[in-house]
């Protein structure tokens, strides 16, 4: 365990093994940011519409790592950075788009600590790839 005091929010930094697959992985917990919620949630809204975004992130996320681009101690980018940059290409970068814009046209602003963090959670449900029932139901 480590705890980060260092970050743009405090982070505790745990490393769990899964014994049935013999894989460890870090994960980070993070207490006094309220808005790290939204930015899960709206993760989550994307991940929902195309599932080849979340292989699109574990990669980018690795291929960072691997090349020591993502330690934010010496100036890297974080674990959402590289998130973002991911949904931005999926947006913009590709013809048709892959993901559409969450954050664009009509939704009700929601602020957090004076930043705006809403986005058209109807338009998420309306593109969601799976066509399954909603999971995360509380979001919306």
């Amino acid at each position: 365990m480590e705890i980060l005091l260092h970050t743009f929010v405090p982070l505790i930094r745990v490393n769990v093994t899964l014994h049935e697959m013999w894989s460890t992985f870090q994960v980070e917990l993070s207490w006094s940011n309220p808005i790290g919620i939204y930015k899960t949630e709206l993760l989550a809204a994307y991940s929902g519409i195309d599932g080849r975004l979340k292989s699109l992130v574990q990669f980018v996320k690795h291929w960072a790592k691997a090349r020591k681009l993502s330690n934010t101690q010496q100036g890297g980018m974080g674990s959402f950075a590289w998130s973002l940059m991911c949904i931005y290409f999926l947006i913009k970068g590709t013809h048709p788009p892959v993901l559409p814009s969450l954050q664009n046209g009509t939704f009700a602003p929601e602020y957090i600590q004076g930043i705006n963090v809403g986005y058209s959670k109807n338009l998420a449900l309306i593109y969601r790839s799976d066509n399954k029932e909603v999971l995360y139901p509380h979001f919306l």
